[in-house]
């Protein structure tokens, strides 16, 4: 069942927040990434851009506290969930 529009644009509010506040030090990780996969599975695709732009300053962020175990966990997690859904951001050499 597709959600309202409006409901999407309050996902994708509510994502983008979650997202920041990881960069200000929030210890639920699991939180941030499930909205990560929210923005990532956003039909229109807008956000995604975004969302790789907060999670790389989050592991800023996260390297210049100590904090670098738990970003690398995170990424390890995202990862997976890419090869699971076959989106895998690729680059192009």
């Amino acid at each position: 069942m597709r959600r309202s529009s409006s409901a999407d644009t309050d996902a994708m509010k509510n994502a983008r927040q979650l997202l920041r506040s990881a960069m200000s030090g929030i210890d639920d990780y699991a939180a941030v990434y499930r909205a990560w996969i929210a923005m990532e599975t956003e039909d229109s695709g807008i956000g995604i851009g975004v969302a790789r732009e907060l999670v790389l300053d989050w592991g800023c962020v996260c390297t210049a506290e100590g904090t670098a175990d738990e970003y690398a966990a995170f990424w390890i997690d995202y990862l997976a969930f890419e090869l699971s859904t076959g989106r895998v951001f690729r680059r192009v050499a």
